[in-house]
């Protein structure tokens, strides 16, 4: 594996045990959109990751912030699953099952992923691991508590 980075932010949209499909509806993504500093912003920018996965200030409507999509394939070209990202606590105890909401802090570990040809390059965060230090618990929002009444 290429080198590793870290980068801490406030994470949304956690696609993290159950990958989400792409635009096609035939493959599947490992995903997260996190809101950086501006410094972070740039330094990717820097590395080159392409901009397809890089959301200037107040693009996106959830935050001001600069948003980059970091993600990793569910299946490998073949076919096969690849390993799911890792999800840790503050005290790096993997977790099983979370319900991460949007707002969390957490810091991400990820590598540089180039790819392409016929003279396009993409450059893209690959997703790896995930460590959450302050968790906002998602919150349902359908209001389920008569749910029970339709079934009597």
């Amino acid at each position: 594996m290429a080198n590793s980075n870290v980068i801490k932010g406030q994470i949304y949209f956690p696609h993290l045990y159950e990958p989400n499909p792409s635009f096609d509806k035939k493959s599947y993504w490992y995903e997260l959109f996190l809101a950086v500093s501006d410094k972070d912003f740039e330094n990717l920018k820097d590395q080159g990751i392409s901009d397809v996965f890089l959301f200037e200030p107040g693009v996106k409507k959830y935050t001001p912030d600069p948003i980059v999509k970091i993600a990793t394939w569910a299946n490998n070209s073949d076919g096969s699953p690849t390993q799911p990202p890792r999800i840790v606590d503050e005290d790096r105890n993997i977790l099983l099952e979370c319900d991460i909401g949007n707002g969390s802090t957490v810091r991400v570990q990820w590598y540089k992923k180039i790819y392409g040809g016929q003279g396009k390059t993409i450059v893209r965060p690959q997703l790896v691991a995930v460590q959450i230090l302050d968790l906002v618990e998602r919150e349902d929002s359908l209001d389920r508590s008569n749910d029970a009444l339709a079934f009597e």
